[in-house]
């Protein structure tokens, strides 16, 4: 079989002539899955790396289970990057060890060399999103990971492979900061639309939700009057980017993946193409600012600001909630 001899070829000319006999299979291979395929394919894309770039590339665009194969394995390393960025900085759970790990089989798959031959656009973007969100929040002495994991030699040699494979364009340098920018602000434009569209028609729900999150979240700092009684102030500091450990963005976020059909048609990207780790701190803020039950007062470090309620405007909601009027605590 051809997979045969190219387990055993070696010769520049072999190579050559395998590759055109497996192009004109690929020509030919059906559209439908069969049941054996994946195993075959498997032991091809073990041996891709024989081959010239340019014979990698037409096999690549040729097989539709060598794309399929690229496709499933960007799908899954982004939920592993995210998962990892998710935990972090978990000393087991997000260790520098493990995103070593999952760093160097990104390196290691000479499949991934040719992911742009993957005709799904959100798998790819996705892709490039958890790659650059990992990079931004580990690379640098001012990244919020850096003391966690950037200062590990492994994980920052194999992020800076990365970034030259994946964000390094020949006419135009680096443009990983440029690029992911630009993703998080088209991102961000729906989910502002989706914040926008939930405070105005779900408000009530909306607020119940964050105000639940931040008081199971905060400790009282110190007590203010509301009504003559005293009550134990909330509040929790805002974060730059990536805003993993944030109880108001994973609610908002809940909520509106929650009641998404409720909010109607919200333009592209759609709300379910928006990935993880996506909001920005200045969309939430601003959410906040049209909400009752929330008071955003400026920060004292970088800027973004600290959330406190307003014990006033929790109390209307509680008594639109149960139409009687909570007693003073």
């Amino acid at each position: 079989s051809l997979l045969g001899q190219l387990e055993t070829a070696v010769g520049l000319d072999e190579l050559s002539r395998i590759c055109k006999e497996l192009l004109k299979v690929g020509r030919r291979w059906p559209e439908e899955v069969l049941g054996d395929e994946a195993k075959t394919f498997e032991r091809l894309s073990l041996h891709l790396v024989k081959f010239a770039d340019s014979q990698q590339q037409d096999l690549v665009s040729a097989f539709r289970p060598l794309c399929e194969d690229i496709r499933q394995r960007m799908a899954d390393l982004t939920a592993a990057l995210n998962g990892w960025l998710s935990e972090a900085p978990h000393p087991e759970k997000a260790s520098p060890q493990r995103l070593a790990e999952l760093l160097k089989s990104i390196d290691d798959a000479p499949q991934l060399r040719w992911y742009k031959q993957c005709p799904d656009l959100v798998v790819k973007a996705h892709f490039l999103l958890g790659v650059a969100s990992v990079a931004r929040a580990v690379q640098g002495p001012s990244a919020s990971l850096h003391t966690h994991a950037g200062k590990d030699e492994q994980v920052a040699a194999l992020l800076q492979r990365l970034v030259e494979r994946f964000f390094i364009i020949p006419e135009h340098g680096n443009i990983l900061e440029a690029w992911h920018d630009g993703r998080l602000d088209s991102y961000n434009a729906t989910l502002w639309r989706a914040a926008k569209r939930a405070a105005g028609r779900l408000k009530d729900d909306l607020q119940v939700r964050l105000v639940s999150a931040l008081r199971r979240a905060t400790a009282p700092v110190q007590p203010v009057h509301a009504g003559g009684k005293a009550k134990p102030q909330l509040q929790l500091e805002l974060h730059q980017w990536p805003m993993v450990h944030c109880p108001l963005a994973r609610a908002f976020l809940d909520f509106v993946a929650q009641r998404g059909p409720e909010l109607g048609d919200l333009g592209q990207p759609c709300l379910g193409d928006c990935p993880l780790h996506s909001l920005q701190p200045s969309t939430l803020k601003k959410l906040l600012g049209r909400l009752d039950a929330f008071e955003v007062l400026d920060g004292e470090s970088d800027g973004l600001g600290v959330v406190q309620l307003r014990w006033e405007a929790v109390a209307a909601l509680a008594f639109k909630a149960t139409g009687t009027k909570p007693k003073a605590a």
